[in-house]
């Protein structure tokens, strides 16, 4: 007893086993995590070694070489890349993936800690860090308050913190760009040379004079007690009275000691005003939902707190807004999609009840769904709702074929009973086969998921996969039995216009089989058409979609004062706020230091916005004021995932100085090339540094060591703490430097006083040479070799076009042996893609050819069904051409799902077919027949499925829901062009095929008969 059988017979049963699953449904949603993306490890650490007031050739020599020398041996490891940089170091350490990610970091660390007494004595902490993509903050905001840091420091710190850290499922609060007050000793340079002081001994004073120890145990009347000496220093005031030199003079005769802000260097504010960033983490196991909720009520509470008074928040990012926003796509997608079903059922069935059954299997379905998603482990994700959201277009498609099945035997004249069995048997073979088809797509995304892009798809090809059994089951229980129920009454005659497409539907048909040498002309000066549409497609790694934040990034050149700059993005930002209205903008945000700074501008939301978003991007850049000196580029440059309009070249080799004359000439072979923009080099980003170069024999002669110079020049220059103190519960840092009077004059090194053993002061220019040079701001390695990096953003032609320019450009230039060039990260990921997605489309097909075989006991007649894949590759060429669409990541998966999806219908037709002639019909009757017998539900189930997917693929909005669009066409397109071209085809195809087995049975009779 087959399923729809079992529906019948057993009503009473099979109604409890649907309202069942429906309640278990309902409950397994409830229980269903709500994420941002799927829990995945990537196999990468991430090592930071802080290192404050040095420069990246010394970071680079003292912490990043011995660092990855120690992580060259670990297990497993793919590739290990470095960034020195004056504040310390970056070390990534890349695996293969599958790698034991704990066992991993634990190796790291051990190495780590073998490598610690090589690495420099005043480094304090070695953070590891390991990425997760449940790693990301719930929340990311910025507040602003006016007045002066210390109210900011209060605000933030003392009041705002507290009361987000206390909120249920809260695991950290991450304040960034608040600058915590430290007790600063700034020296002054002339009653340092009075007083003859030696500004390293003052250094080495504080941190031996600072100090609380446990020195042992004294037994006394019979009682133990533990002895400590106490010496630490409680606060600035004691620091300022702390003696030197035998105690004759104090600290502050020379000094001045206070406890205040450190100089700033880098500027954060929100419309014009000081800001800070505040990321906000959720702990595993909470809802990100429910924490968002209870944050936004906080934070409400908060505007209200007398002390907070002025304060303004800007959320610049919120997991729950988008996930709430998926699941409102997904929930608009659903009802547009049942809408258009019912609409389509209406229109060929002219029968309300018909519109209802189908109107109870959508929900059906889909609470269905939720029950396998539970088992499988698989939680609400922006991916996995995704795949709902495409699958809501095809979750009718059973359900209409068999309705149309059984509404077809009705109208034959058959009993509802004998329909509902005879109508739902004669196509249950085929629709599971077409589902299986549909579901076994996904199977090469298991072999992807040892790449980042086929992690995050595994959700995606599950969600669909379970969505799709779950209409496969409704279908062959539900729709038989509610059919039985409500198809009692006498069925309508077919429409005159399915009469009129069935008729000339018939024709073209017989006029396609009579003449299949025309036919075959046709379609392959369709296919050459296709293929040169195809040809002007771009191609990238991930597509660009429509973002209502713009990103302005200005170029800063070398020496620039910051305070200058300041002011000029003060300027910026007060025009763009006095034209807010006109440019339709939300909020300002800005953050800046030396070299560069950033505007973000936060356009208003689609729905409340009137002007197109790239021209009111494009009329803020040009509205930034003419300023000799700075740059200003707009859009996203250069992002590590490739998703960006940016491509880069890198170049590695030994020698520092070889490699830049290397990468200076690669640059000017590359000016030229159409489609790049704004190029530069690593080099163009550095800063200028003084270096001090300590001639042995002068400074051996005056008894002093380069150490020694080395150790006076940092303790008067550097702003590394050489001690700490408690003070009101917090620990806070002591800075020793001369004051920053004394430090602005470069020539005022020379008269530096060194003392030397004998308490003898020696100027530093008699022992050193001071020069000033311009030095990289960072020194990229990756395997252990230096790199740099040639940048530039590319316009309109894609990165695969690009990419082949530059190959072409470059394969002329001579490069010294041992040095080479190849582009970055971005190129390497796009050919990944395209690997994987070749390999997982080949396997597909093979797959499906595979099941087809077995359905249809041939080897031959499966390529009949398989023809329909390449008419769906014409579809797709006309619609990415018509629509500007890039063939990326995102418009492949479209095509996998589409080699799924456009063999049903070939199916469906061909199963009938072969049925027909089973029961004695000849081929060129039962092509005629099952033809016209499978029009009307091959049509209902295509239309049912594209105008589903018209919401995903044309209304999907801004940023991420307009990222999947792509994959919406891409499906739109083949299965419009599938459909059409395997109705009229496919019968073609198939006598071609059938005279192909019968000439093959023909001569191995033949042969058989010669071999007797």
């Amino acid at each position: 007893m087959n399923l729809p059988e079992f529906s019948i017979k057993k009503p009473v049963t099979t109604m409890m086993v649907l309202v069942c699953l429906i309640v278990l449904g309902i409950v397994s949603l409830t229980r269903l995590s709500l994420d941002m993306f799927p829990d995945i490890s990537f196999p990468h650490l991430w090592i930071r070694v802080p290192y404050q007031s040095s420069s990246p050739e010394e970071v680079e020599r003292t912490i990043a070489i011995p660092v990855e020398d120690a992580l060259g041996t670990v297990n497993h490891l793919k590739k290990i890349t470095s960034r020195s940089a004056d504040d310390g170091a970056s070390v990534g350490v890349e695996f293969e993936w599958g790698t034991n990610m704990d066992t991993a970091a634990l190796e790291v660390r051990e190495m780590l800690d073998k490598v610690r007494a090589e690495l420099p004595g005043d480094i304090e902490n070695i953070y590891i860090f390991r990425y997760q993509s449940t790693d990301r903050p719930i929340m990311h905001t910025a507040v602003s308050i006016p007045g002066d840091r210390e109210r900011l420091y209060q605000v933030v710190d003392k009041v705002m913190k507290p009361h987000l850290e206390r909120i249920k499922g809260v695991a950290n609060v991450e304040v960034r760009g608040l600058l915590e007050r430290e007790v600063q000793v700034r020296l002054k340079e002339d009653l340092v040379k009075a007083f003859r002081i030696n500004p390293y001994s003052i250094a080495r004073d504080l941190r031996t004079g600072n100090f609380d120890l446990t020195v042992g145990k004294i037994y006394f009347g019979g009682k133990r007690y533990s002895v400590r000496t106490l010496g630490e220093l409680e606060n600035h005031l004691e620091v300022m009275r702390l003696p030197v030199r035998g105690g004759d003079i104090k600290l502050a005769d020379f000094a001045d000691v206070a406890f205040d802000y450190p100089e700033e260097e880098r500027f954060q504010r929100i419309d014009n005003q000081r800001a800070v960033s505040v990321r906000i983490y959720k702990t595993s196991v909470a809802n990100v939902v429910e924490v968002s909720r209870k944050v936004r009520g906080v934070l409400a509470e908060l505007e209200t707190d007398p002390r907070l008074e002025g304060i303004k928040m800007m959320i610049f990012h919120d997991q729950a807004d988008e996930i709430l926003k998926s699941i409102a796509n997904l929930r608009q997608a659903g009802i547009i999609g049942g809408l258009l079903a019912v609409a389509v059922i209406m229109f060929f069935l002219r029968k309300l009840r018909s519109t209802l059954i189908i109107a109870l299997a959508i929900p059906s379905s889909v609470v269905c769904t939720f029950i396998l998603m539970y088992f499988l482990g698989v939680s609400i994700n922006v991916i996995s709702i995704t795949g709902l959201a495409l699958a809501a277009g095809m979750l009718v498609d059973n359900s209409v074929v068999v309705l149309e099945s059984i509404y077809t035997q009705r109208q034959r004249g058959l009993p509802s009973r004998r329909a509902a069995l005879e109508g739902s048997g004669r196509v249950a073979l085929a629709i599971t086969a077409a589902t299986l088809t549909t579901i076994i797509v996904f199977v090469p995304l298991i072999f992807l998921s040892r790449s980042s892009f086929g992690a995050f798809m595994k959700d995606f090809g599950m969600t669909i996969s379970t969505a799709l059994v779950a209409s496969l089951f409704v279908a062959l229980t539900l729709i038989p039995l509610l059919s039985e129920r409500m198809f009692r009454s006498e069925p309508k005659p077919k429409t005159r216009f399915v009469l009129f497409l069935e008729k000339n539907y018939t024709k073209l048909i017989a006029w396609t089989l009579h003449h299949r040498g025309l036919t075959l002309l046709f379609i392959g000066i369709v296919f050459g058409v296709s293929i040169w549409l195809a040809r002007g497609i771009k191609r990238e790694y991930m597509p660009e979609v429509p973002d209502r934040t713009a990103r302005y990034t200005i170029q800063v050149p070398n020496g620039y004062p910051l305070q200058k700059l300041n002011e000029r993005i003060g300027d910026f930002e007060r025009l763009l706020l006095e034209r807010k209205e006109e440019f339709e903008i939300e909020n300002i945000s800005s953050y800046l230091r030396r070299r560069r700074a950033h505007v973000w501008v936060f356009f208003k939301e689609a729905e409340e916005r009137r002007g197109d978003i790239k021209e009111l991007q494009r009329r803020v850049k040009e509205l930034f004021p003419k300023t000799p000196g700075l740059t200003l580029e707009m859009g996203r440059r250069r992002g590590r995932h490739g998703g960006d309009l940016g491509i880069s070249i890198e170049v590695t080799g030994k020698n520092p100085e070889t490699l830049m004359l290397v990468a200076d000439k690669i640059k000017g072979a590359l000016w030229g090339i159409p489609g790049l923009a704004d190029l530069q080099t690593d080099l163009e980003t550095g800063v200028d540094e003084v270096r001090v170069r300590v001639d042995r024999e002068l400074s051996s002669k005056y008894g002093l060591s380069p150490r020694a110079v080395a150790y006076t020049v940092s303790s008067a220059y550097s702003d590394r703490p050489v001690t700490r103190l408690e003070i009101e519960g917090n620990e806070v840092e002591v800075i020793v430097r001369y004051r920053e009077s004394d430090r602005r004059n470069i020539a005022r090194l020379d008269d530096m006083y060194i003392m030397n053993n004998l308490n003898e002061a020696v100027p530093l220019g008699a022992v050193a040479d001071v020069e000033v040079v311009e030095g990289p701001a960072a020194i990229s390695r990756e395997n252990r070799r230096r790199m740099i990096r040639i940048s530039a953003n590319t316009e309109t032609s894609g990165i695969f076009m690009v990419a082949g320019a530059i190959q072409k450009t470059l394969a002329g230039v001579q490069l010294p042996p041992g040095y080479e060039w190849r582009l970055g990260e971005s190129w390497r990921l796009f050919q990944e893609s395209e690997r994987e997605s070749g390999f997982a489309i080949i396997i597909a097909v093979i797959l499906i050819y595979m099941l087809m075989a077995s359905l249809f006991e041939s080897l031959l007649h499966p390529f009949t069904i398989m023809c329909s894949i390449p008419f769906a590759f014409i579809g797709v060429a006309v619609i990415f051409r018509l629509t500007h669409t890039s063939l990326n990541n995102i418009s492949t998966l479209g095509l996998m799902i589409l080699c799924g999806i456009v063999v049903n219908n070939a199916i469906v037709l061909l199963h009938h077919v072969n049925r027909l002639r089973a029961e004695g019909l000849n081929r060129f009757e039962a092509l005629m027949t099952g033809g016209r017998d499978r029009l009307r539900p091959i049509l209902m189930a295509a239309l049912t499925t594209i105008l589903g997917l018209i919401p995903l693929a044309f209304f999907g909005g801004e940023g991420r829901g307009a990222l999947w669009a792509s994959m919406g066409k891409a499906v739109i397109g083949g299965l419009t062009a599938s459909t059409f071209l395997t109705i009229i085809l496919i019968p073609t195809f198939y006598s071609l095929f059938d005279d192909v087995a019968e000439w093959f049975k023909q001569a191995g009779r033949v042969a058989a008969t010669k071999h007797r």
